[in-house]
């Protein structure tokens, strides 16, 4: 399990930055089994901060294990089951952005830990967003 301090919570799009390579932010979750959520990280090629290349991982809140990284449009970590609930609107032949958006089904109810970094060196700010059907998740940053 990643181990920080957890700040305030924060409904909606939350802005916040990468100070130096290898720097992340967590964000804790409570998401609900069999919905569906949607999960993006806007850096310089969204206009949504300075940050050239995000990344988002998602970790079970409970034991650790990481569940899947998504870093320009693709993902890594995922197994077969959980690959069929998530929808990668830029995927296919050629990355639009190097911004993660992605939609994906949370498989168990209860704490996910998310992940939001720069690939390689990068450092900047970014927008994150999380939500159900447009409605905003409470995001509790660690």
């Amino acid at each position: 399990r990643l181990n920080s301090a957890i700040r305030q919570a924060q409904f909606g799009a939350i802005e916040e930055t990468i100070d130096f390579a290898g720097d992340y932010d967590v964000y804790q979750v409570e998401l609900i089994e069999g919905n569906d959520y949607l999960a993006t990280a806007i850096g310089v090629n969204g206009e949504g901060g300075t940050l050239p290349d995000p990344y988002i991982q998602i970790y079970d809140g409970e034991t650790g294990e990481l569940l899947f990284e998504v870093d320009d449009s693709r993902i890594s970590g995922v197994d077969s089951t959980l690959a069929s609930m998530i929808d990668l609107p830029n995927s296919g032949l050629g990355v639009t952005s190097y911004d993660p958006s992605f939609t994906f089904q949370a498989s168990y109810s209860g704490s996910y830990d998310v992940v939001v970094g720069g690939a390689g060196e990068s450092s900047g700010s970014y927008t994150f967003d999380l939500d159900n059907a447009g409605v905003p998740i409470s995001l509790v940053e660690e």
